[in-house]
């Protein structure tokens, strides 16, 4: 079983999740968490499967409006990326999980520096060396 909590922005992404399970030659069953703001990424995924995906509302969690199909998915801004990890509640510290003490660091480029502090974004300057002497 797959449990999808939010799902991606784009349609292929959320095939690429759920079909691990059948290339592995398996059956499974797919469940996913849908709010208002993901109805149309929603709709994106049901045309992609070219299949009418099953809604159900959870009892105890029922819309006060129905969800509406026809809305437009959510897209990125032109230039804008989406965050790679939560963002920081505001002037606080992100939160930890209280599970192991190890950072998980994706594999990756690292970024390069120009000499900038994240802090106040001030300049490195480095304190003259002495004259040699000869």
């Amino acid at each position: 079983m797959v449990i999808n909590y939010d799902l991606p922005m784009v349609a292929e992404d959320y095939v690429h999740r759920i079909g691990r399970t059948g290339r592995a030659g398996s059956e499974g069953m797919a469940v996913s968490l849908v709010s208002h703001d993901e109805s149309g990424l929603l709709r994106d995924i049901r045309k992609l499967l070219k299949d009418e995906i099953a809604i159900d509302n959870v009892a105890g969690f029922e819309p006060s409006t129905p969800l509406r199909l026809d809305a437009g998915a959510p897209r990125p801004k032109q230039g804008q990326r989406q965050p790679r990890q939560p963002q920081r509640p505001q002037g606080g510290q992100p939160q930890r999980s209280q599970g192991s003490s190890q950072a998980h660091r994706p594999h990756g480029h690292a970024q390069k520096s120009n000499g900038e502090h994240a802090a106040g974004n001030r300049k490195r300057h480095r304190r003259p060396r002495p004259a040699a002497k000869a």
